[in-house]
């Protein structure tokens, strides 16, 4: 359950905080940045042009991502060798 949780979780901040932020959908909340609205390789590497600011959310979400597995893996195997019976002798 945690690594959904996780997911979801990531999933839905990245969304909200990027499109709030920066899609011009938007730009009645607050200002309008020219720079984040500009097309640009997607991710800076790949040969599809994306906003800027899609890249970005993009990029935050990997690293969510990226910490998530690092983090929930040592978790797990602790989780797992913590919910074994002690073996009486």
């Amino acid at each position: 359950a945690p690594i959904i949780g996780t997911l979801v979780g990531s999933v839905f901040d990245t969304a909200v905080f990027f499109t709030m932020a920066f899609s011009a959908a938007f730009a009645f909340v607050g200002p309008n940045d020219s720079f984040a609205l500009e097309s640009a390789p997607l991710m800076g590497v790949f040969h599809v042009d994306a906003m800027r600011w899609i890249s970005w959310a993009l990029g935050d979400l990997s690293v969510k991502l990226i910490i998530a597995v690092v983090a929930l893996i040592p978790y797990r195997l602790l989780a797992a060798r913590w919910s074994q019976p002690a073996i009486a002798a």
